[in-house]
């Protein structure tokens, strides 16, 4: 009895830190300060996750359309943050600031936002794609088998 409870404490121990299943490959998407894409809880930046995903025919379409949103994106976001920064700027330095250029920095901003809900959405859909694919690769058939053996009765598993 008291060599039990220190092997069923070992058999506990040994059940918690050593896992059965392995981490998934799936990428998730988490909404931090912006949207991040994780993987094995690792950020993934848009190079990498653009790379990841292009490994399935429809991911790839998906990634395409999603990098034709990037370009128009990124003009207009900086473009439109330098324009509101620059008055900004020149009232923080006491001179006076032109706000129709802060104006104008707004409405290019606002244009942006189009590009970037694409650009969202294609990613998500090329993340679900990549998603689904991986879940039917982990699907394999078990085949368990009880028979005879060399040396009595066997289980035999095949994976």
């Amino acid at each position: 009895m008291t060599k039990a409870i220190p092997l069923f404490l070992l058999l506990i121990w040994t059940s918690l830190i050593c896992p059965a299943q392995s981490t998934s490959d799936s990428i998730v998407m988490k909404q931090r300060l912006g949207k991040v894409f994780l993987q094995h809880n690792k950020v993934l930046p848009a190079s990498e996750l653009h790379a990841i995903l292009s490994t399935s025919s429809d991911g790839t379409k998906e990634v395409e359309q999603a990098k034709a949103n990037l370009a128009p994106l990124y003009i207009f976001s900086f473009a439109g943050g330098f324009l509101i920064g620059w008055p900004i700027g020149t009232a923080i330095g006491r001179g006076k600031p032109n706000w129709a250029l802060a104006a104008g920095g707004v409405g290019l901003v606002l244009c942006a936002i189009p590009f970037q809900a694409g650009y969202n959405k294609h990613i998500l859909k090329a993340i679900t794609i990549y998603n689904k694919n991986l879940k039917k690769i982990g699907l394999q058939k078990t085949i368990l088998e009880v028979g005879w053996s060399k040396t009595g009765i066997g289980v035999e598993v095949r994976f």
